[in-house]
């Protein structure tokens, strides 16, 4: 179905974008760890055995400079996972068309900074796939930390980890014909969150002292199909 992001069973979620802002030329280190039921598929700069290594840029702070010197603005990962660890309760549904201007809004009210908001909505505002209504799960740090958990060197003064896991609006007799192990675990996990903030709400970036160090991530998760039978 069209309705599903392709692949090959459990839960995709695409781009994880991770930012950063600290101090000049602080050192920094940067893992994921994860249940071996979940595997990165693909990650900028390369997330080797030791993860992403290196040091905060001298004119901004706000970007990462590898080990090797490769420089970025934000670490990104593809990832592929067990959606069992994620909640189903809280849920916002929308027509296709409105769902990423909705999650720009509730990404400036968590305090993402305005560059972080703009990459977002110009990554994911042609991606969508299908043209079913979406419901939006917000999954905050709680349950992404789950999925994955992000390893930071050294601890932040204030780390927020957003994934919006998008489903088509249909039934859960719809859903649950889907192969079991896809959907059951994660129609079961009623973890009660927020879901969207009011947008009334937004955060204004501010300046931050000199001595934070400050992530921020977000992601778009999907259910995947499995792998066609022969």
């Amino acid at each position: 179905s069209s309705s599903y992001y392709p692949g090959f069973g459990g839960g995709m979620v695409g781009k994880p974008n991770i930012y950063m802002n600290g101090s000049k030329n602080l050192a920094v280190e940067f893992r994921l760890t994860f249940p071996a039921t979940n595997n990165i598929l693909a990650a900028a700069p390369v997330h080797g055995p030791g993860g992403w290594v290196g040091h905060l840029d001298s004119q901004t702070g706000t970007t990462f400079v590898s080990s090797l010197g490769q420089t970025s603005d934000y670490l990104f990962y593809d990832f592929r996972f067990d959606p069992s660890v994620l909640q189903s309760t809280a849920k916002t549904c929308l027509p296709k068309s409105s769902v990423v201007s909705a999650i720009a809004l509730d990404l400036a009210s968590r305090g993402f900074k305005q560059n972080e908001v703009a990459d977002f909505k110009n990554y994911w505002s042609t991606r969508l796939p299908g043209n079913t209504p979406l419901c939006i799960y917000v999954q905050e740090t709680a349950q992404v930390d789950k999925a994955a958990q992000l390893i930071v060197y050294p601890v932040p003064t204030s780390e927020t980890r957003v994934w919006y896991f998008l489903v088509p609006q249909v039934s859960v007799s719809v859903l649950k014909q889907k192969p079991s192990e896809l959907v059951a675990g994660w129609l079961n996990n009623k973890a009660q969150l927020v879901g969207l903030l009011d947008s009334k709400n937004i955060k204004r970036s501010v300046a931050s002292s000199s001595e934070a160090f400050e992530i921020r991530e977000w992601g778009v998760g999907f259910l995947v199909e499995p792998a066609p039978s022969h």
